[in-house]
């Protein structure tokens, strides 16, 4: 078996979502036999991300630190996940580039070239890695060729998910100040439009007052984006007046802080349902990693989420597709989250008991080592 030199450019610190798919895939490739790995790190495209703890344990950070640029050029792979995409060749036989297209179009300059700027992008020179279909398509739509772009799913840890959930679940309760009695719903990320924050504040606010023993928590990417959840709560308040309610306001708990990754596979466990009524996702990590975790999800119907939410414990939300200047989205039916919402509450033990029992699949089809694997294979053609 021939070994190839592989060079990753990228990030290798951070909790940014590129950088933990990078870091993620990198600590899976050094260990694969075909492969001699080099890393080569690529300025963050905000400074200040580059210290933005990546959750990782200080075995894994002293792995990615040992990872050195080759001591010369070219190499047989280049593998490059870092913002903006660098779309141009590479000194190497093949060059890979990873992206997610969430809306089928980019701000400018978000691909570039040499230059850091959109003079010598050549979407011919590189092979396009991506993580679900509807991104897929986005890329399809900017005009790269259907042959030229590979889709290899993102993946989970399923040690932090295989541990007893029990005594993590009360704790977390404890900490956030939630009843052991209550229904927990969970949403994580940046609270940024596409996410659907908005709407799910809407129609946890027509639930709640149906269901007093409700709670909602929200975890934030403050660190990374700063503080967006603000703009959520006044879009949700424009869709539905109850969210000011006293007994709604006093049942969603914020977690703006940045955690480890046992610290957020634990908010998985204090929680009964995982409820992510997106816009537009290029694969939504945070929906894998509940499956992981044994907990049913409320999705959007039609978007990135199809590829792996295809199960009984996976309710889907009725969406819109809807196209602006923007680029395509969908637009989440409020009602049809309430509707969700009140079915998941109503038959909980039932989706609760077929999502635990899920799990060890997901373990399996989508752990890193999985995915990184069809990642492996395909940088070894």
């Amino acid at each position: 078996m021939s070994v190839r030199s592989l060079l990753i450019e990228g990030w290798r610190s951070s909790s940014h979502s590129y950088a933990l798919v990078g870091q993620h895939e990198s600590l899976c490739l050094v260990n694969d036999p075909r492969f001699h790995v080099f890393h080569a790190d690529v300025p963050f495209y905000r400074p200040e991300w580059e210290h933005v703890d990546s959750g990782f344990s200080p075995e894994s950070k002293a792995v990615l630190r040992g990872l050195r640029p080759p001591l010369s050029l070219p190499v047989d792979r280049i593998y490059r996940i870092s913002w903006p995409l660098r779309v141009y060749a590479g000194e190497a036989e093949r060059t890979f580039v990873f992206g997610t297209c969430e809306f089928g179009k980019f701000p400018p300059n978000s691909i570039v070239g040499p230059a850091g700027d959109e003079h010598g992008v050549d979407f011919d020179s590189v092979e396009l890695i991506t993580a679900s279909r509807w991104s897929k398509d986005g890329f399809l739509a900017l005009g790269f060729r259907e042959e030229r772009i590979h889709t290899i799913p993102h993946g989970v840890d399923p040690a932090i998910f295989d541990v007893p959930q029990q005594r993590v679940r009360s704790q977390v309760r404890s900490d956030l100040k939630i009843p052991a009695d209550a229904f927990v719903f969970l949403n994580i990320g940046s609270m940024s439009w596409n996410k659907g924050i908005g709407p799910l504040v809407a129609a946890f606010a027509h639930h709640r007052l149906k269901n007093k023993n409700s709670v909602l928590i929200l975890k934030g990417g403050d660190a990374l984006y700063g503080t967006l959840v603000g703009e959520a709560v006044v879009e949700a308040r424009k869709l539905n007046a109850n969210v000011t309610h006293p007994d709604v306001a006093s049942s969603i708990r914020y977690v703006p802080h940045n955690l480890p990754q046992t610290s957020i596979a634990a908010l998985y466990f204090a929680s009964d349902v995982y409820v992510a009524p997106y816009r537009a996702e290029g694969f939504n990590i945070p929906v894998l990693e509940a499956l992981a975790a044994g907990v049913p999800v409320i999705v959007t119907r039609g978007g990135a989420t199809d590829d792996f939410c295809t199960t009984q414990h996976c309710l889907k939300i009725d969406s819109m597709r809807m196209t602006t200047p923007h680029g395509n989205h969908l637009e989440p039916n409020i009602d049809s989250i309430v509707e969700q919402m009140q079915r998941m509450t109503d038959e909980a033990p039932a989706f609760r008991a077929a999502a635990f029992d899920g799990r060890h699949d997901i373990w399996t089809r989508y752990s890193w080592q999985s995915v990184s694997r069809r990642l492996g294979d395909l940088l070894s053609e």
